[in-house]
């Protein structure tokens, strides 16, 4: 291993370790209360994510985790200008954990990051997205998801099929939710009756779904290992089913070299690995590392999608996949092109 990257995965594993115990020294300063232990779990997992993208040099990533800390922080009423010191702040902090030589990528980010956060905006953008306009089914469903209202629920998904609700409703309004909490507008319980009404429509579109005939290139579905976020896998086969693909879901890769074995038994024409954060991409890459060594898998597409992938899309390559997605439609179609030409 290079000097440089064994330098950084020094640092990134260290920084995995301090992230909790500096989380909890750098939001002191917000004062005794519970704001200070919702900000601490906020900014505990932002603190992994750099750490995420130390290890794989990713600027991109690390500005887009002090970015969203910098929304977050004014969603509590703290000035911008206590965000905008955190690569600062941060970097006081390793340097007393740290030696100079694994410092230095994190230095390098951080130098970066201090530039790009002071022009970030202070606001998660609400209200932007034509679907979630008044009166559109996806505004429909969102005011009854957040009501608690079933019947508004299910009659913004009525006479629609499976990609249509997913594109048209659920997928939007459960991108508004997020920047809606981001902002402080939601809090965690509304957040939650949002997401679970999303999660029970999405089962149902699951039951009622044609599936695939058995002569349809297959995809074989795996998360990341400790990356819990089974809605996305979920939203994910429904496009892919509507894409005339069939799936098979794995499951997560704890250990990589599990999944082997059972990826060789199914011969999927290609597998799709879901990850969600930044601080699964370790996770993620000794995936795909796992599914490079045997033989009977070297034609397989790894394709790797997130929304992290929007901002920072080389990070796929850099993980070892051969492609990359940064939602559920957009792998669907990019899958079908490739494993049905003719069709696509």
């Amino acid at each position: 291993m290079p000097g440089s990257m064994e330098h950084a995965l020094r640092a990134a594993d260290r920084l995995f370790e301090l992230a909790s115990p500096f989380a909890q020294q750098l939001v002191q300063q917000f004062g005794p209360g519970p704001a200070q232990a919702e900000l601490a779990n906020d900014l505990h997992f932002v603190l992994e994510n750099i750490a995420a993208a130390v290890e794989f040099g990713s600027s991109g990533t690390v500005d887009r985790a002090l970015a969203w800390w910098k929304v977050r922080l004014c969603a509590f009423g703290v000035s911008p200008a206590v965000a905008e010191q955190m690569p600062e702040a941060l970097l006081a902090l390793a340097a007393a954990e740290l030696d100079a030589a694994a410092l230095a990528p994190l230095r390098r980010l951080l130098a970066n990051a201090a530039v790009y956060l002071r022009f970030a905006s202070e606001r998660a953008p609400l209200g932007q997205d034509p679907l979630l306009a008044p009166g559109t089914r996806g505004a429909v469903f969102l005011a009854g998801a957040l009501r608690g209202d079933r019947i508004a629920v299910a009659a913004a998904t009525d006479g629609l099929d499976a990609s249509q609700a997913l594109a048209l409703v659920l997928e939007p309004a459960q991108c508004e939710v997020g920047r809606m909490w981001q902002n402080g507008v939601l809090k965690p319980p509304q957040e939650h009756l949002v997401t679970h009404h999303v999660q029970r429509l999405v089962d149902d579109l699951l039951a009622r779904q044609p599936v695939p005939p058995a002569e349809a290139p297959c995809v074989a579905l795996v998360r990341a290992a400790e990356d819990e976020h089974g809605l996305g896998q979920s939203c994910l086969t429904l496009h892919l089913h509507g894409a005339g693909l069939r799936t098979r879901c794995v499951g997560a890769s704890a250990v990589p070299a599990a999944i082997v074995p059972r990826l060789v038994a199914l011969a999927p024409a290609a597998v799709a690995l879901t990850c969600t954060t930044a601080r699964h991409l370790r996770h993620a890459q000794r995936a795909i590392e796992a599914i490079r060594t045997d033989p009977a898998l070297a034609r397989c597409y790894v394709m790797v999608g997130g929304s992290m992938f929007r901002e920072v899309p080389q990070l796929a390559t850099q993980l070892g996949a051969d492609g990359g997605a940064v939602d559920g439609a957009t792998a669907a179609r990019q899958l079908r092109q490739r494993l049905l030409p003719v069709l696509a």
